[in-house]
């Protein structure tokens, strides 16, 4: 079973990074509605998120470090969800002046007033996601490690 998985790890790696073309990571949401609509996802799944940590409070069943790792994931991507959404609106508030692109096709971007510096830190949300994605794992860990009969 684990070659089987090897192998299909192996194909895809092959394939994804075999082919490169033009991958385009940041995608705009066309007017205004595109907009409003996903800074609405980014509250309503912040709450939800605020939600799990409640119900992983309140209820009893819910105790032990496998939960508590999975609600501190649940933590930081509420959190995230907030930072993600005060970035948005720092880059509708960005100057299209400050975006520079090289020669070679590099964007970068000028720190030439303080919502462009906002929004430069506010494009750092990998340093919260990420961690959130490691608590949700421990936990997961956990939770199927402690149900393995043994």
């Amino acid at each position: 079973m684990k070659e089987i998985i090897m192998f299909y790890i192996v194909l895809f790696v092959i394939f994804f990074y075999g082919f490169p073309d033009d991958l385009w990571a940041l995608q705009s949401h066309g007017g205004g509605e595109g907009f409003i609509i996903h800074q609405l996802a980014h509250v309503l799944f912040a709450v939800a998120m605020i939600g799990v940590v409640i119900i992983i409070k309140k209820i009893k069943e819910f105790k032990g470090r496998e939960w508590y790792y999975f609600s501190l994931g649940a933590f930081f991507l509420a959190f995230w969800n907030i930072w993600a959404f005060i970035g948005h609106h720092l880059e509708r508030n960005v100057l299209a002046s400050s975006f520079i692109t090289s020669g070679d096709g590099i964007p970068s971007i000028t720190i030439d007033n303080i919502v462009t510096l906002m929004y430069y830190i506010y494009k750092m949300d990998h340093i919260i996601l990420v961690p959130s994605m490691i608590f949700f794992l421990i936990g997961l860990k956990k939770i199927s490690s402690d149900k393995t009969p043994k």
